[in-house]
């Protein structure tokens, strides 16, 4: 069951992401070797998944925001590519049921 401290402890992973993120900016840009306005401008448009949108990922299979279809089509390629032996059942590593339960407690 999803409590609130669980809820606190996503916050909190999420602060220290986006914290960790600005203190790390400067490394990726360099890396890159591209400016920060550069990094920003082809970054614009990139967008993360809301807790609805990640239900609707994870729990909708007809949907087209699905990860079952391009999991099945990565297992497929890494089968042709002697990676895996056989391709997993992905859907059954697609469970929206901690994401619900999220947006149920968030609201």
């Amino acid at each position: 069951m999803l409590t609130q401290t669980h809820l606190q402890q996503l916050q909190l992973l999420w602060q220290q992401g986006e914290q960790f993120d600005a203190s790390h900016s400067e490394r990726r840009e360099k890396r890159l070797n591209i400016t920060p306005a550069e990094l920003a401008e082809q970054l614009q448009g990139l967008q993360l998944p809301d807790l609805a949108t990640n239900v609707e990922m994870l729990g909708n299979p007809n949907s087209d925001l699905s990860l079952l279809k391009p999991l099945n089509e990565m297992a497929q390629f890494l089968k042709a590519q002697g990676k895996i032996d056989t391709i997993p059942d992905m859907a059954k590593h697609l469970d929206p049921t901690f994401v619900k339960a999220a947006l149920a407690k968030l609201g």
